[in-house]
């Protein structure tokens, strides 16, 4: 406290010199009042000038921190939406594989064989659901179906005599332990059997855009219903365009056979993984004596069908609707 007010009696000893010094006219001693208002001038201006500085630092600062912090933002958002994607893409595509209910004994044990065969050919790069009877209750699979790349059922076939309109009944569907309904026409209209229909599929069921539906061993799915009568192209062919609505509906080509091999085609796919389906379908045909036809779907004029009758059963065994042109690769992509 002494040292401040020695420096301010020395402050004031000066000034009061000063004044006494320039107040005699001495030459070359300024004004103290001008000079002190000069210098505080000057300093005020440094002073306004370095704020002015500092504030403009702090503005460019905090510009910088919110463009980092947008930036951050985007990246982030970037990232997650990459992850999202690669988490899609990155999902393994799924086979459901089904074998229907009320199958006696003997084609049962056949049809697990056949798809047992043919789940070995798509394991190693498909994730397989299997819902084998007892075991195959629609929510299920109705469930697991969902953004499914490829269906293959084995089972019997729920379709019409070929007159019938596509939504009539429960046709067109699957047999597996769902809802009972008593057949419509033919000869098995006594017997009571456990399905899902077209409509039920339809309004249900949306498949992974461009998967496969397979049907093995189903009446109706390539035409003729078990030990019928040899059947005319036409009564095929709508009895087909029929049952493969319900697929094209929910987003899948349509493929059925009703003779074994359906490993051995799918075989040929899985090792040719970028040939067309429609070539894979002409080569298994000229391999077992099979005349290929092929047309449109009345219904879905952008898709084909086409039918093979069998030149040693001399009936139709197989049958497809859809685009010919796609491959493996693209099921499992």
């Amino acid at each position: 406290m002494r040292a401040m007010v020695s420096v301010l009696s020395i402050i004031i000893v000066v000034l009061l010199v000063w004044s006494l010094i320039y107040d005699a006219g001495v030459e070359g001693v300024p004004n103290p009042v001008h000079f002190f208002k000069q210098a505080y001038a000057k300093a005020r201006v440094e002073v306004e000038e370095l704020i002015a500085k500092i504030k403009s630092k702090l503005m460019d600062d905090e510009v910088s921190e919110q463009k980092t912090a947008s930036t951050d933002d985007s990246q982030k958002e970037e990232i997650e939406s990459q992850n999202v994607e690669n988490n899609i893409s990155s999902d393994p595509p799924k086979a459901v594989v089904v074998l229907g209910s009320d199958l006696d004994q003997t084609t049962a044990a056949e049809s697990n064989e056949e798809l047992d065969k043919t789940a070995s050919v798509l394991q190693p790069e498909f994730i397989i659901d299997n819902f084998r009877w007892p075991n195959d209750q629609w929510p299920s699979i109705c469930g697991a179906l969902q953004g499914a790349e490829i269906m293959v059922y084995a089972g019997h076939g729920l379709g019409t005599d070929g007159t019938a309109t596509k939504n009539r009944g429960l046709a067109n569907g699957l047999c597996v332990d769902g809802s009972y309904f008593e057949e419509a026409t033919g000869p098995y209209s006594r017997l009571r059997y456990s399905g899902v229909s077209q409509e039920q599929i339809i309004s249900s069921v949306r498949f992974e855009p461009g998967g496969l539906a397979i049907l093995h061993g189903a009446c109706y799915a390539c035409g003729p219903w078990s030990n019928e009568l040899i059947i005319d192209y036409g009564t095929a062919y709508r009895r087909v365009n029929d049952y493969s609505y319900t697929f094209l509906s929910v987003g899948a080509d349509y493929l059925a056979l009703n003779i074994s091999g359906l490993d051995e085609l799918m075989g040929a796919l899985e090792k040719n993984p970028d040939k067309p389906i429609g070539k894979a379908l002409e080569e298994f045909c000229s391999t077992h004596d099979i005349e290929l036809t092929k047309a449109r779907h009345s219904d879905y004029p952008n898709s084909s069908l086409w039918l093979g009758l069998s030149r040693y059963y001399n009936e139709y065994v197989i049958a497809f609707a859809g685009d010919p042109n796609i491959t493996y690769n693209s099921l499992l992509h």
